[in-house]
């Protein structure tokens, strides 16, 4: 091999690394999480911590399950876990089997278990409510911030449906008139970071919105959201005050919806200006304008099933391992304005 081409190929080495260590800064930098962790502690009817408990998280819409032990100090933690609603079994040898109802974890939000283990057979399972034993005070970080859950995003009335209009009502947001151009703690538009499952959805172009997403979220695509306003985490990326929204997602049953959200200004009054104004050829207040809108969209979730080959029997296979969440949500609207020139 000759000498230019043996500095070629060093060069070209060099290069590749290079773009590679630039590439997985880049994906550390810029990669935002949505998932928290479930931690507790587990003790018995003495309060004496018990190390060595088997436990298991599992998801009631997926029944996925992790796998954890308390350490020597019966600390226990799952990381990297979804939003959602959860069971938490807990067993060892000389106690009854331990098993949390309803543990609500919320998106980017630490729950807290302390769970207690009652002497007995190990066949016996003592079945608690996530009430009785989850830490409603976040005691795992200084995080200020508030989750809109799927009930609220769901039941609460949104003109446009967009969720994110729900940040208007929290404790430290100024709407100053519109919740797009709020003042979250009295920061500038700039200062705050909008993330949608993990990616940036802000407007990068014009960062003058505290609360505007490019993305053109709704009720159907969000199943909840949290609004940190202060002492955001070194994982949330640029931004103090952060949004985080979560997509829905498929469970082990289907589900979904069809539905159209209709307007029409036949039910509306006349606004208060339009009332005031004459027209000065007729002396009549001018007529409210006309609006007809309609949005409307279904969505569906479920397993994923797959395609089966060569095995005889059903030509579908479900493994519920696989699960799947679309939507679909258009907007049709014909408006009218009023103006009066002179």
């Amino acid at each position: 091999m000759t000498k230019p081409d043996s500095l070629r190929m060093t060069f070209t080495r060099l290069t590749g690394i290079a773009l590679l260590l630039v590439g997985v800064f880049v994906s550390l930098s810029s990669a935002q999480t949505v998932n928290t962790r479930v931690a507790g502690t587990v003790k018995d009817s003495t309060g004496a911590v018990v190390p060595g408990v088997a436990l298991k998280l599992i998801d009631v819409g997926t029944r996925e399950e992790k796998a954890g032990l308390t350490n020597d100090e019966g600390y226990f933690v799952f990381t990297d876990v979804r939003a959602g609603t959860y069971i938490v079994t807990a067993e060892r040898a000389g106690f009854k089997k331990a098993q949390v109802q309803n543990v609500v974890v919320h998106v980017d939000t630490p729950a807290t278990l302390n769970i207690d283990l009652e002497a007995g057979g190990i066949t016996e399972t003592v079945s608690v409510q996530a009430s009785d034993t989850q830490s409603l005070i976040n005691t795992e970080d200084a995080k200020l911030s508030k989750t809109i859950d799927l009930k609220q995003v769901q039941d609460l009335p949104l003109n446009g449906r967009n969720p994110i209009n729900l940040a208007g009502m929290q404790a430290g947001v100024n709407t100053n008139g519109s919740v797009r151009t709020s003042s979250i703690n009295g920061m500038r538009g700039s200062f705050s970071n909008i993330t949608w499952d993990g990616i940036d959805i802000n407007d990068n172009l014009v960062r003058t919105d505290s609360l505007f997403g490019t993305a053109g979220q709704s009720v159907a695509g969000v199943a909840e959201f949290s609004l940190t306003t202060q002492n955001g985490g070194p994982d949330d990326g640029l931004g103090i005050a952060q949004v985080k929204l979560t997509t829905p997602r498929g469970t082990k049953s289907f589900h979904g919806q069809g539905y159209d959200f209709y307007r029409n200004s036949r039910f509306d009054a006349n606004t208060f200006f339009n009332n005031a104004t004459r027209d000065p050829l007729t002396g009549l207040a001018l007529p409210k304008p006309g609006l007809i809108q309609h949005q409307y969209g279904f969505n569906v979730g479920g397993p994923l099933a797959l395609p089966r080959f060569g095995e005889g029997g059903a030509s579908l296979m479900e493994k519920k391992k696989l699960f799947f969440y679309f939507f679909y949500e258009g907007v049709r609207t014909t408006s009218e304005d009023t103006r009066l020139r002179t």
